[in-house]
């Protein structure tokens, strides 16, 4: 996912208006390829929650929600306005809806997700899997039947399906 700030709502291609009382975002959790570690394993897949608010050029701009950092930094980040993908894209799960007027509610509601730091246990999947009990309590169908297993067993189907060609 590339931080790069989308300068002006003006040049989005599909910039909500705000019109509709109905309009509504898609929540997403969006996978990213992280590489490898300086022994060679590999890096688990970073994962964020993304709403997608407009394009620009036909390339999806919007939110970006997660725990960015590494087991000492770990922190909270929520850049708005960025490119939502990039070469290290590997797929996003819809988690649910929610209107365009909730937004910042939403970004309040993540922000209370705990962050732990000097767990070796913890990243931001974990912190993810927070986001997603957070939506589910305060009544959102998120992932609606869902456990943490599923939602990894999912995540790497989407893997799967980026590394044959399919999405």
């Amino acid at each position: 996912m590339a931080e790069t700030e989308i300068p002006s709502m003006a040049a989005f291609d599909d910039a909500p208006d705000g019109s509709s009382e109905d309009a509504s975002y898609e929540l997403n959790i969006t996978q990213s390829w992280r590489g490898r570690d300086y022994q060679g394993g590999l890096m688990p897949l970073h994962w964020a929650i993304t709403v997608k608010t407009a394009s620009i050029d036909g390339k999806p701009v919007g939110n970006v929600y997660n725990a960015a950092g590494n087991i000492d930094s770990f922190m909270y980040d929520a850049p708005v306005n960025v490119l939502l993908q990039d070469a290290n894209w590997r797929g996003n799960l819809k988690i649910c809806s929610i209107p365009q007027t909730y937004l910042p509610e939403l970004t309040r509601l993540f922000s209370e997700v705990p962050v732990e730091r000097y767990n070796p246990d913890w990243n931001c999947q974990n912190w993810v899997w927070g986001a997603v009990h957070a939506l589910r309590e305060s009544g959102h169908e998120a992932l609606k039947g869902f456990s943490m297993r599923d939602l990894r067993s999912k995540m790497l189907e989407l893997l799967d399906s980026w590394e044959a060609g399919d999405i």
